[in-house]
Order: structure tokens, then sequence, then C-alpha cells
């Protein structure tokens, strides 16, 4: 099961485990990333500003800038969980 534009909570994470699904959440930031993981999603889905006025920013006002290249690197070396790359060239 996915997630765009925000990360469930923790105990909607693990009743999704529970249940046998394995979660991925939508992050713009490396602080997202750190989020979604530390509330147990499976992997997260990374979106740089290539992917236009509908990224998943958890906050719009606290948005990265950065394109997908430069972001997702970042993302790949602070999270322990498989990355999807989205939103780029």
């Amino acid at each position: 099961m996915s997630f765009t534009f925000g990360c469930p909570s923790t105990r909607v994470l693990e009743r999704l485990r529970d249940a046998g699904s394995a979660t991925v959440v939508t992050a713009t930031t490396v602080e997202e990333a750190r989020t979604a993981v530390a509330r147990g999603a499976d992997g997260v889905c990374v979106q740089g500003v290539e992917a236009g006025g509908h990224r998943a920013t958890f906050d719009p006002a606290r948005g990265d800038d950065r394109p997908l290249l430069s972001l997702l690197p970042e993302v790949v070396g602070a999270v322990e969980v498989p990355v999807i790359a989205a939103g780029g060239s």
C-alpha cells in the first residue's frame, strides 16, 4: 500500500503490516523519508522538484526544491529501506 501527501501514524502502518501489506510512503525531503521509516514504512518513494505541482510533500512550506538526482543519494544514505525514485528526468 502506498501513501502520498503525508505519512500515516505508526499505528496505521503497524496494522497494515499485521494484515500482510507492505507500505511505501512518498517523500520529498530527507527528513520526510526518515519520518516515514521511523513510523514503520517498508519503503520510500522519493520525488524531486521535477514532479511539479503535485509533489507529495508532507508540508508545502518546508519542501525541498532539489532535483531528484541530487536528493536521491541523500535519501538512500539516510534510510535502510528500499527507495524508489519518481518525478525526475
